[in-house]
C-alpha cells in the first residue's frame, strides 16, 4: 500500500482542497515498517485534526462528489487497511490481511463519527487472511481476496470462507506487470449484472474481469468478451486529473465501473469495455490514500460511495454522480439469458420423473444469482397430470417432480413471466402396462351379416399399450344358432381388428378377455338390427268365439325371427272362413314392423287368417285358430218318422248356436215329454249335458198308442230351446 505524506501547497488547503503527495512503498511485512507507520500516522493525525476542526460535521450534500458522512472505523495500527463493504444495512471491513470480519453501524450524515455497533466474527478457511471485500446481494455473502492476493473466496457472514478459485499469475493475468511495493494488495468488485468479479492489483493499470467460478484447472476464468480494461491508455487515462494512472480500488453496481487512484483528488467512471466516461472531484478531499470503494443507494437521501482511506482508518461517503445510481451488492439482479430445462427423453404414463431447471447466463454458465419463480405448464391436460407448483430456484437451479398421463409426445414448459423467460421441452410418454381391453365399432350390425370391430389393450389412462402381446378370448350375449365370434387372437402392438356375426336383434354385447390375466377385459355394447323382413308372424292369445271379435298381432320378421322395425309394407288379410258375417282387417300398413288387429270368424273349428304383403307375396304368414261355437241358440231333436208300439227307438238332441255351429259348450238340462197317455210310455229322465257330450246326446224312447204321438225335448231353464217331433206308432 502506498504511504502518502500530505503537504499543503495551496491557500485552499484548510478546506480540504488538493494535496501534493510524495509516495514511498511500505515494506511488505508490517513488522518491518512500524517506525515508518508511526511517523506517517503522527503527521496525518496533526493534519486531519486541523482539517476536521475547520470542516465540522457536514449534512447530506447536494452535488456529486460532496462528502455526505465520515466514519472512523479503526485507529493505529489497525487503521492501515484498504477494505470496505456495505450489505444494505451495515458496513464491513477487515484488517490488512486480517482474520476477523468487522461489522459496524452506518452513521448519520455528517461527522466524523466514531464507529458503533461493533460485531467481530473470526474468519475461517483463509490461511493468509483477507485483504478486501465486495458484497454480493444475491448470495448475501462477500467475494474476498486473500492476504497474498492469490485466492478468491466466498466469505459468509458467519466468517466461513470457501475457496472459489485461485489466481495463476502466469495465465490468468495477461499483460500483468507488478507495480509498487505491494502488488499482492488486491481489490475486487462483484458485478451482479453478469455474476462476475472485477479484479484490481494495487497501483496497477489493468483491471481484470473474472467469472465467479473456476476453470477446469481450478483457477480464475477470464470473461472472454471483456477480459480486462486498461486505465492508462489515452484518452482513457487519468493523467489529466492525477498526473499518473493507476487503479487503487474498483466498484460496480450498474452499467459502469468506478475506480479510485491513491493520492488523487478525483475518482473515475469507466465503461465495462474500458472507455473513460468522466472524472469527479471529492469535495472535500480529506483522505490521503483513496483505496477501495463500495456502492450504497440506501443509507442517505442521495446515493453514495463508501471510500476507504488506506491509512487514516476512515470510511467516507461521497455522493455519487447524477444518473442511474450505483446499487449496493453488485447492482440490480440481471435477467438470465434463458432457462435450461432437462427431462428424460421418455417417461411412462403415471410415473413421476425429474424436471431440472437451470437459469443460464448468455455465456452458458449457470446464473447462480437468479432466484426467480418458475411456473410449469404442459400440453398434457389430462386428469391425473401432476406438475410442480410454482417454485423459486436456488442459486439458479432447481429439481422438481412431474407426472404425465397421455401417451405420445408431450411438452413441459418452464416459464418466468416476470422476466420473460420460457423454455419448452418434449417428453415421449409411453403407456403403462395394459389394464383393460377397449372394444369399439362404428357399425350398426344387421342380424346375420358380418361386421368389424377393434380391440385395443389400454392402460388405466386410456393409452394404447403398444408392448401388449396377450391373447384375447371372445364371448357374447347372443347364443343363437348362426352367431360367429373371432377365435382366440393375439393382439399386435396392443391392437387388433376383428369381425363377428350376430343373430338376435336388439341390445347385445361382445366381451374380450385376456387368456392369461382375466382382469384385462372389455365389453362392446351393440344394437343389432333385424335383417329385411322375409315373412309375417301372426299371433293371438285368444280362443275366438264364433261371431265375437278377437285380437291378433302381425310382425314383419326376418329369417331369424327378429322383427324388422324398418318394414313399411301393406298387409292384405284373408281367412279360411268364408262364412257370411266374417270380419277381417282392411289392408294395413305396419308401424315399426308391427300391428295389432281384430277379426270376427263365424265357422267353429279350425280356421286360419293369413296376412300377405301386397307387393311381395312371399312375405306372408298364417294364424291358425280354433273357433268355438257361440252359446246355444236352438235345440234340434232328431227322431224316426215311425216306431212299433212298445218298442224303444233312438232320438238325438243337438244344441246349436245362431250360426248353426254345434254348441259344444252347452251345459243345460233337457226335459223330455210325449203326447202318449199310456202309463207304459218310457221317456228319458231329465239330462244335464257335459263336456263329453259336445252339445250332442242320444236317448231312447218307447211309445204305445197308435196312430201317432209327439216327443219333445226342452231346456229346463230356457224354454226357447225346445223342439218336438211326430212319430207314427204301428201295431206290433
Amino acid at each position: 500500500m502506498e504511504e502518502v505524506i500530505p503537504s499543503c501547497t495551496t491557500p485552499q488547503c484548510p478546506r480540504g482542497g488538493m494535496y501534493r503527495v510524495t509516495t514511498s512503498r511500505m515494506p511488505h511485512s508490517p513488522a518491518k515498517c512500524l517506525g515508518l507507520r508511526i511517523v506517517a500516522f503522527l503527521l496525518l493525525s496533526a493534519l486531519l485534526t486541523l482539517a476536521t476542526a475547520w470542516q465540522g460535521a457536514r449534512s447530506a450534500a447536494a452535488a456529486p462528489g460532496d462528502l455526505v458522512a465520515d466514519l472512523i472505523v479503526a485507529e493505529y495500527p489497525n487503521a492501515t487497511s484498504p477494505s470496505v463493504a456495505f450489505d444494505g444495512h451495515f458496513l464491513y471491513h477487515v484488517d490488512y490481511g486480517g482474520s476477523v470480519l468487522h461489522r459496524v453501524d452506518v452513521p448519520p450524515a455528517g461527522g466524523p463519527y466514531t464507529a458503533s455497533g461493533h460485531v467481530d466474527v473470526p474468519i475461517t478457511g483463509a490461511s493468509t487472511g483477507i485483504m478486501t471485500l465486495s458484497y454480493d446481494a444475491g448470495r448475501d455473502a462477500f467475494w474476498a481476496v486473500s492476504g497474498d492476493g492469490l485466492s478468491i473466496y466466498l466469505l459468509r457472514k458467519s466468517g466461513a470462507a470457501g475457496l472459489a478459485f485461485t489466481i495463476d499469475t502466469a495465465n490468468d493475468l495477461p499483460g500483468y506487470v507488478p507495480a509498487g511495493d505491494f502488488p499482492n494488495e488486491t481489490k475486487v468488485a462483484y458485478d451482479r449484472s453478469d455474476d462476475t468479479i472485477w479484479f484490481s492489483r494495487d497501483a496497477g493499470t489493468r483491471i481484470y474481469h473474472f467469472h465467479t467460478y473456476a476453470d477446469a484447472q481450478g483457477t480464475a476464468a477470464l470473461v472472454a468478451a471483456t477480459p480486462f480494461i486498461d486505465v492508462n491508455v489515452a484518452p482513457n487515462d487519468m493523467v489529466p486529473e492525477c498526473g499518473y494512472s493507476q487503479s487503487s480500488g474498483v466498484t460496480v453496481g450498474g452499467s459502469h465501473l468506478f475506480v479510485t487512484a491513491a493520492g488523487c483528488s478525483h475518482y473515475f467512471e469507466y465503461t465495462k469495455t474500458g472507455g473513460k466516461v468522466a472524472s469527479y472531484a471529492y469535495n472535500p478531499y480529506i483522505g490521503t490514500s483513496a483505496q477501495d470503494l463500495e456502492c450504497d443507494n440506501l443509507s442517505y437521501g442521495v446515493p453514495v460511495f463508501w471510500l476507504r482511506d488506506g491509512y487514516d482508518g476512515h470510511m467516507r461517503a461521497y455522493q455519487q454522480p447524477a444518473g442511474a445510481p450505483c446499487v449496493y451488492g453488485g447492482g440490480a439482479p440481471p435477467t438470465p439469458a434463458g432457462l435450461d430445462v432437462s427431462v428424460p427423453s421418455a417417461a411412462r404414463a403415471g410415473d413421476a420423473f425429474l424436471v431440472g431447471v437451470t437459469a443460464k447466463n448468455a455465456d452458458g454458465t449457470t446464473a447462480t444469482w437468479y432466484t426467480g419463480t418458475v411456473h410449469f405448464t404442459s400440453t398434457d391436460t389430462s386428469s391425473g397430470v401432476v406438475l410442480p407448483p410454482d417454485a423459486a430456484l436456488t442459486s439458479g437451479q432447481g429439481t422438481f417432480s412431474a407426472t404425465l398421463v397421455k401417451a405420445g409426445a408431450q411438452t413441459i414448459t418452464a416459464a418466468d413471466r416476470a422476466n420473460a423467460l420460457s423454455t419448452t421441452v418434449t417428453v415421449s410418454v409411453t403407456a403403462a402396462p395394459a389394464s383393460r381391453f377397449v372394444l369399439a365399432s362404428s357399425a350398426t350390425p344387421v342380424a346375420g351379416t358380418s361386421f368389424s370391430f377393434t380391440v385395443t389393450a389400454q392402460d388405466q389412462f386410456g393409452n394404447t399399450d403398444l408392448a401388449f402381446a396377450g391373447t384375447a378370448h371372445f364371448a357374447g350375449t347372443d347364443s343363437s344358432a348362426g352367431v360367429v365370434l373371432p377365435a382366440n387372437s393375439t393382439l399386435a402392438s396392443g391392437q387388433g381388428s376383428f369381425s363377428a356375426t350376430l343373430i338376435r336383434a336388439g341390445p347385445q354385447t361382445i366381451t374380450a378377455t385376456d387368456t392369461a390375466t382375466a382382469t384385462i377385459i372389455g365389453t362392446l355394447g351393440l344394437t343389432v338390427r333385424a335383417a329385411p323382413a322375409s315373412g309375417l308372424a301372426l299371433a293371438s292369445t285368444a280362443t275366438p268365439t264364433a261371431g265375437s271379435s278377437f285380437s291378433f298381432t302381425v310382425s314383419a320378421q326376418d329369417q331369424f325371427g327378429n322383427t324388422d322395425t324398418a318394414y313399411a309394407g301393406t298387409v292384405h288379410f284373408t281367412s279360411s272362413d268364408s262364412s257370411a258375417g266374417v270380419v277381417l282387417p282392411a289392408d294395413s300398413t305396419l308401424l315399426n314392423g308391427q300391428g295389432a288387429f281384430s277379426a270376427t270368424l263365424i265357422r267353429a273349428g279350425s280356421q286360419t287368417i293369413t296376412g300377405t304383403d301386397k307387393v311381395t307375396a312371399t312375405i306372408t304368414g298364417t294364424l291358425g285358430l280354433t273357433v268355438r261355437a257361440a252359446n246355444a241358440a236352438s235345440l234340434v231333436l232328431d227322431a224316426p218318422g215311425g216306431a212299433k208300439a212298445g218298442q224303444a227307438f233312438n232320438v238325438t238332441v243337438t244344441l246349436k248356436d245362431q250360426y248353426g255351429n254345434v254348441a259344444t259348450g252347452y251345459r243345460g238340462t233337457v226335459h223330455f215329454a210325449t203326447s202318449d197317455p199310456l202309463p207304459t210310455v218310457a221317456l228319458p229322465a231329465d239330462y244335464t249335458f257335459t263336456a263329453a257330450d259336445g252339445g250332442v246326446r242320444g236317448f231312447q224312447v218307447r211309445l204305445w198308442t197308435p196312430p201317432s204321438q209327439t216327443v219333445s225335448a226342452t231346456d229346463t231353464v230356457n224354454a226357447s230351446l225346445t223342439q218336438f217331433k211326430w212319430v207314427n206308432i204301428g201295431l206290433m
